[in-house]
This record gives C-alpha cells, sequence and structure tokens, in this order.
C-alpha cells in the first residue's frame, strides 16, 4: 500500500512539472536508487540490503509517463 501511495506522490509532483519530467525521462533506462541506509525505501549500491522501494516507484512512474508519451506520438528516441 505505501509503495503505490508513493508512486502517487511521485507522479502529482513529477506530471505538472516539466523540468522534473525531463530529469525523470533523461534518466533513460538506467536504474534509479534512494542511495540511503533505509531497509525500506533506501537500497541501491552502497546499501543493498535495502529493499529501495522509493528507486523502484520513480522508475515505475518513469516508465508510465514514457508510455503515455509513446502512446500520444511525442517521444521519439
Amino acid at each position: 500500500v505505501k509503495f503505490w501511495a508513493m508512486a502517487s506522490v511521485i507522479r502529482a509532483r513529477f506530471g505538472p512539472n516539466k523540468v522534473l519530467l525531463r530529469r525523470l525521462l533523461g534518466t533513460g533506462s538506467l536504474p534509479i536508487h534512494e542511495n540511503r541506509p533505509d531497509s525500506v525505501w533506501g537500497g541501491g549500491p552502497n546499501y543493498p540490503k535495502g529493499a529501495d522501494l522509493l528507486g523502484k516507484a520513480y522508475m515505475l512512474v518513469r516508465d508510465e509517463f514514457l508510455l503515455s508519451l509513446v502512446g500520444m506520438g511525442k517521444f521519439r528516441e
């Protein structure tokens, strides 16, 4: 439940903000990590024991935005 709530917050924050959205989309297909020692939200190479749910939420939302742009014909590689 917390994961989906966080994904909704990211969508709401990045969707209307073109600068943030461009930055998020600019990561392409690279992994995104919340690089801090939090067992649920943090993780990544420096904290491999974390679930990295924040990084996963960012990647999910990024992929959703990319798919919607492709569907509208507004994204070209």
